[in-house]
């Protein structure tokens, strides 16, 4: 029997972009583990499953990469603005 216990990620609050990546690598070695366990039971059955959390992983890894730089961008331009609104006297 497979302990999920560890392999289920809750973050509390707003989601952050490290949040995403901690549940695509859950999702990757749960991926991992029924893998490893098809091999070992000689059982095609689980291969879907196994299929759909790495996709799923993957999925989330590249939402991962264009949340970190949407939300970089975003700290750019705000950044930006404070300076230029100091340049310019506005604040």
């Amino acid at each position: 029997m497979i302990n999920t216990s560890s392999l289920l990620l809750i973050p509390d609050g707003d989601f952050e972009a490290n949040d995403i990546f901690g549940i695509a690598v859950s999702y990757a070695n749960t991926a991992q583990i029924i893998q490893n366990n098809i091999e070992h039971m000689n059982d095609p059955r689980y291969l879907f499953p196994a299929m759909t959390c790495a996709s799923f992983s993957l999925e989330l890894l590249v939402k991962f990469f264009v949340f970190k730089s949407t939300k970089t961008e975003k700290m750019w331009n705000e950044k930006c603005m404070d300076i230029s609104s100091i340049y310019y006297g506005k604040r």
